[in-house]
């Protein structure tokens, strides 16, 4: 049996069998009223299940099919079936079935709630904030607001973390007083640089003048002479040349002071000529108890080594003071065989080739001159 009743005003639908395949057994419907106005209530009611007028079946044997999902149902018989039907995860199932709160942070994996941050808090609520830094792994420099040398490492501070520079600048300091590092274009020169940033400034700087600097950067020794105002080699000496190139030969001997004696071969004495090579050699002594002592050697000593290998002529002359002694006589007293040392005997007396005149020693201090000639 099939039933539809619809009461147009009354706002009540009933539908039965033909919506949900409802079967009746033995169905029997009541009216409770004969007449039914626009706003009259309908009740229905059989022998198996009752629908009061409002609508509400108050009992019935359920023996239909599921109600499907799209009618409103779950389309299953059981609460685990309509909850898969209805959409549910394991863990949404999980949370929907919890016996209590606990349960369900459980089932989402949360612990019991105890001691739970509250965002509002900020994490004032933590129980210990270092504990939390160091299980959040923080280090030192957490809770600092600024950065001390004490926080940096040594050699912690690569080239690459410092602020750039311009290009060809260097790194220092010429401001007074210890301060911050500071862009150089130059190195001063109270600091060993130049000063400049280019190599004729830095000359400058370094106190080069013209002609100085002219010669500085002098391509060749032609070019320093240009510079320094003379010829390219005419008038100058060579050394190769042996002085050769002298303008004048006589005028440099004058120059240097020499004597005559200086450009002779052999010496004539008491107008006779020694042999080629002969050398003198003059020197002067003073004497003690009469007797002046000679070294004509290298460099004055007996230890020297001896100037002559053969001693041609020796003569001596004696003066006492700055006035020649009154009959002076030197005369030679002995000669070393190596020829490195002549002592002279110095006497004084009057008519001194006299027999009978009494000779003494010529006052100590009395200067004797001694004339050498050898080879």
């Amino acid at each position: 049996m099939n039933i539809r009743i619809a009461i147009r005003g009354a706002l009540v639908l009933v539908i039965l069998l033909f919506t949900f395949g409802v079967s009746f057994a033995h169905a029997k419907l009541t009216f409770t009223s004969t007449s039914i106005s626009s706003d009259s209530t309908l009740g229905v009611t059989s022998t198996n299940f009752n629908i009061n007028s409002a609508g509400v079946v108050t009992s019935a044997t359920w023996n239909g099919n599921t109600v499907g999902v799209a009618y409103g149902g779950t389309g299953a018989t059981t609460a685990a079936g309509a909850r898969t039907n209805l959409g549910a995860t394991t863990v949404g199932d999980a949370v929907f079935t919890a016996a209590d709160a606990a349960a369900a942070r459980a089932a989402i994996g949360v612990g019991s709630g105890t001691g739970d941050l509250v965002s509002t808090n900020n994490l004032s609520d933590l129980t210990n904030a270092g504990t939390a830094r160091s299980n959040l792994g923080l280090g030192s420099l957490a809770t600092l607001s600024s950065i001390g040398t004490a926080n940096i490492d040594n050699t912690a501070v690569t080239f690459a973390k410092i602020q750039n520079i311009s290009t060809a600048r260097i790194l220092g300091r010429t401001t007074a007083g210890s301060g911050a590092i500071e862009e150089l274009e130059s190195v001063p020169i109270a600091l060993g640089g130049t000063g400049a940033t280019t190599a004729s400034a830095a000359r400058t700087n370094l106190g080069a003048t013209t002609v100085g600097d002219a010669v500085f950067i002098a391509a060749d020794a032609a070019a320093a002479r240009t510079a320094l105002g003379v010829g390219l080699g005419i008038g100058d000496l060579v050394s190769t040349n042996n002085l050769s190139d002298l303008a004048n030969a006589a005028t440099a001997r004058t120059n240097l002071g020499l004597g005559s004696l200086a450009t002779l071969n052999s010496i004539v004495y008491q107008n006779q000529t020694l042999k080629t090579g002969a050398k003198i050699w003059t020197g002067s002594a003073t004497t003690s108890s009469g007797v002046a002592t000679f070294n004509p050697t290298d460099d004055n000593t007996a230890s020297g080594t001896a100037i002559f290998t053969n001693v041609y002529s020796i003569q001596a002359t004696a003066e006492g003071g700055s006035t020649p002694i009154t009959s002076p006589l030197a005369s030679i007293r002995t000669v070393s065989g190596d020829n490195k040392t002549i002592t002279i005997a110095a006497v004084t007396g009057t008519n001194l080739g006299a027999l009978g005149n009494t000779v003494g020693n010529a006052p100590d201090g009395t200067t004797v001159y001694l004339t050498i000639i050898g080879d």
